[in-house]
């Protein structure tokens, strides 16, 4: 898990989609995942950045974010 200001991000190492975004400002509830929504993809690519980044600096060996293992933001996917 990663936190900035205003969002928390969490990947996660099994299932369909494996991170979820929130806006911690605006849902501090948590109850809307925005990973897949087009008008965060921003905040989820930035986020996917600073989790590898972060990932690789400790040596974990954990599967960081990629495209192909996560999933893709897709406007289809704005009301999951």
């Amino acid at each position: 898990m990663i936190r900035s200001k205003r969002y928390k991000y969490c990947l996660y190492d099994e299932g369909d989609f494996r991170e979820s975004l929130f806006d911690m400002e605006k849902d501090p509830g948590e109850t809307k995942n925005l990973a897949r929504h087009p008008e965060h993809h921003e905040a989820l690519l930035r986020h996917r950045q600073w989790m590898s980044k972060h990932l690789k600096s400790i040596g974990d060996p954990f599967p960081g974010p990629s495209a192909d293992a996560i999933g893709r933001v897709d406007a289809r996917d704005a009301n999951t």
